[in-house]
């Protein structure tokens, strides 16, 4: 004689139960490591020019471009990253390049503010010794720069040089310093 013995539904629901946990953290896993379609949205709503872009098209996706109405009546882009730099009284920027090439000390600069005139006075000083140049202010769609310098390298002795740049547009001036060694 034989004693059957009856299935405990606790077991069924232990795996039932673990398998959907299983499930769950996999799904959750996928969504966590995804990329954000946020980035994405704060990259194109940080450009300037709304009708062209990297690939060339002239669409543009108005879902993931908030916008808010603007001064002159159409849909301006909002700005996510502080604030507008162009209301700011002072210049901001950075000296991005500096290399000798061809002979020549070669310096740029990016001013985050859009200047519409202005002027940059570079002044390169080693050992009591000073340079002095100036060029213009260069407009971009969404910051400034300077025409650039070209300084030959033989106007200038070899170790390190301070350089010092005061940009000047209007009543608002900005002076950026770094060194170089020639």
């Amino acid at each position: 004689m034989r004693i059957q013995q009856k299935k405990s539904p606790k077991k069924a629901l232990l795996i039932a139960g673990i398998t959907v946990l299983v499930l769950g953290g996999g799904v959750y896993a996928y969504y966590a490591t995804r990329p954000s379609d946020d980035k994405h949205s704060t990259e194109t709503a940080n450009n300037d020019n709304p009708k062209t872009n990297d690939e060339g098209t002239d669409k543009t996706d108005d879902k993931t471009t908030p916008t808010s109405p603007g001064e002159d009546g159409k849909d301006t882009p909002k700005q996510y990253e502080g604030d507008n730099p162009n209301t700011d009284k002072s210049l901001i920027g950075i000296i991005n390049y500096k290399s000798v090439v061809d002979g020549n000390l070669t310096l740029r600069v990016t001013i985050d503010q859009s200047l519409t005139s202005g002027t940059c006075s570079l002044k390169l000083t080693s050992a009591g010794k000073t340079v002095t140049r100036s060029a213009p202010v260069i407009t971009n769609p969404s910051s400034s720069t300077c025409e650039g310098f070209s300084v030959p390298v033989s106007e200038l002795s070899s170790g390190q040089w301070t350089i010092e740049i005061t940009v000047t547009s209007g009543n608002r001036t900005g002076t950026f310093k770094d060194k170089v060694t020639i």
